[in-house]
């Protein structure tokens, strides 16, 4: 049975053959229409409680037996139901339900007091990440909150509340200051990096995938940026084993023994042991409780402060040992740097796609570069003019709009949950996709010219950029937004002539949410940001690319990773790439 493509490789991972001889049981495939009436969600009416016959299987990319696949991607329950009406779902082993309605996202992901993350967070951390399970009962015993005054009623030990020293950490260290060093510092690493790469030259060089080309740079670069040199050089296969443990991993998530899925656990176990090798390397080179005001922010052994931080916390824990410490650093790992640097792959890859959208963001990124100091040829750029520019930011969203496909999750931890006139049973999961959310035609703009439109599973540079003298622009069917925003000169679609452009998301809670919402929205978003936009300006500084595509090429996303975040693009794509003159 195949159970996993590797994104890049074509040899494709396989379950163990033993899984060929399981029993097919004729039920694993479900359908719309069957159901468990004890599990659906009830329907609020004046008669009382009615129960929803609806139900599909999400169990990732594939359901576990041979020919019982129920691929997620075509699972499109909201186009029989439409959006206002839950769906009851089963993802893998966990039964749960899905939301399509946009105006509901928001309320879910901020009804902190109600709902929870927890029980999606320690299976991710069980089957993904490797957790052992007596530090997973951390997760799941944790119900303290993450403020710094617990929640009334538990019974959390100060040191055992992993959710608060979670997000007290990220926010101090992922913002501010220190978000500042880090982003300059990977700005820098990258720099260094491309400019001592002698494998390019001035002369053109083709390469088989300019995603895989770019994909290992930056992670290499980000990896130093946040973990240290020491990582890397300890390991110097870990950027491979990096990625194809990535691509274990909806595999990974589906909960099957070890017998069954042996390559995907091997690729996790290469990982997991490289970080345990760095870990013991740091301790015996520097000391981890040295987090004080007046310690150095960084240091060659482990990086940032953020991971003394965690180190810190981590061991007062009784149940994190080394094998827990690392699986912490992986997640760590995936969260700051996975769904990123694809993104900033397929940034790169958009761009390259339009030789107009080439000559406009290269303008932008111009007047954003610093000058460097006499004998230090490294390319700098103020990381706050890219990221406040208008042009850039609305490809950023674009990609990410187009790009990410999670499945957030919420829990009804102690009640049934009341939302509109569904109730949903509490223990079970209720499931948002950001992917129905990028795609709702009744919030999102095509375009305000009929005879071209922008359909939404197109990518679209300009879709978040309002034009003053045309009020049905930007990413709204119908803008009403302001223009108290940063300006572009941007040529109008269909016309020859510029005028004032702003960037703006005015209007899209319920649906931009690549980074989730509420109190548990992604800390590290404003990171992944200047790597993707910074990634951008750092590779025009130093290169020129030509895809070897055939015209009108558009890359299709790797539905496999449908629900995990960020889908990479299927397939090779090639190019040839030569040193820009002067650099």
């Amino acid at each position: 049975m195949e159970g996993l493509r590797s994104t890049r490789d074509p040899q494709r991972w396989r379950m163990d053959d033993a899984a060929d001889f399981l029993p097919k049981p004729p039920q694993s495939r479900l359908s719309l229409e069957s159901i468990e009436q004890s599990f659906a969600p009830l329907r609020l009416g004046s008669g009382g409680l009615e129960a929803l016959d609806r139900c599909c299987n999400f169990s990732g990319a594939n359901f576990y037996f041979p020919d019982h696949d129920f691929p997620i991607n075509t699972c499109h329950p909201q186009d029989k139901y439409g959006d206002a009406i839950p769906v009851q779902i089963k993802i893998g082993p966990q039964q749960g339900y899905l939301v399509s309605a946009p105006e509901h996202f928001t309320t879910l992901l901020k009804a902190s007091r109600s709902l929870t993350p927890k029980p999606g967070i320690a299976i991710t951390m069980e089957n993904m990440f490797g957790t052992p399970s007596g530090a997973v009962n951390l997760y799941r015993a944790d119900d303290s909150g993450i403020a710094p005054k617990p929640l009334p009623g538990t019974e959390v030990r100060p040191e055992h509340r992993i959710y608060y020293h979670q997000h007290l950490a990220a926010h101090k260290y992922l913002s501010g200051r220190p978000l500042q060093q880090m982003t300059e510092r990977f700005m820098a690493i990258l720099s260094r990096d491309l400019d001592g790469d002698g494998r390019i030259t001035h002369d053109w060089k083709a390469l088989p995938d300019l995603y895989t080309f770019w994909q290992n740079r930056v992670f290499r670069s980000a990896t130093e940026a946040l973990f240290g040199p020491h990582l890397l050089s300890l390991n110097p296969t870990f950027t491979e084993e990096f990625w194809m443990y990535i691509s274990a991993t909806p595999t990974l998530l589906k909960g099957l023994p070890r017998w069954m899925i042996p390559s995907a656990y091997r690729a996790r176990d290469r990982v997991l042991e490289s970080i345990k090798k760095w870990h013991r390397f740091a301790r015996e080179h520097s000391d981890y409780t040295k987090t004080g005001p007046d310690d150095v922010e960084w240091d060659e052994y482990w990086g940032s402060k953020y991971l003394k931080v965690r180190q810190n916390f981590g061991r007062a824990m009784d149940a994190m040992n080394d094998n827990a410490l690392a699986a912490e650093d992986l997640a760590l790992m995936v969260a700051a740097n996975a769904n990123a640097i694809v993104c900033a792959a397929w940034f790169l890859l958009e761009i390259y796609r339009d030789p107009d959208l080439i000559s406009r963001t290269s303008e932008e990124v111009a007047s954003a570069k610093l000058p460097t100091s006499a004998g230090a040829g490294n390319a700098r750029f103020d990381i706050a003019k890219l990221c406040e520019n208008p042009l850039l930011q609305s490809i950023y969203a674009e990609t990410l709009r187009l790009r990410i496909a999670l499945l957030l999750n919420r829990t009804p931890e102690h009640e049934d949950f009341r939302l509109g006139e569904w109730l949903f049973r509490k223990k079970r999961l209720i499931c948002l996709s950001t992917r129905t959310a990028a795609s709702n035609k009744d919030l999102w703009s095509t375009g305000e010219d009929v005879e071209n439109v922008h359909a939404l599973d197109d990518f679209w540079a300009d879709r978040f950029l309002i034009y003053p003298d045309h009020p049905r622009s930007g990413p709204l069917k119908r803008a009403t937004v302001s223009l108290e925003h940063s300006e572009i000169e941007a040529p109008i679609e269909g016309s020859s002539s510029t005028k004032k452009a702003v960037f703006s998301m005015d209007g899209l809670a319920g649906g931009w949410v690549p980074y989730g919402g509420g109190q548990f929205m992604c800390p590290g978003r404003h990171f992944a940001k200047q790597e993707i936009i910074g990634s951008f300006a750092i590779f025009c500084a130093y290169y020129d690319v030509e895809l070897r595509t055939e015209k009108g090429f558009k890359p299709d996303p790797n539905m496999e990773f449908f629900g995990l975040g960020a889908l990479p693009p299927k397939g090779q794509i090639p190019f040839r790439i030569r040193r820009r003159f002067g650099s």
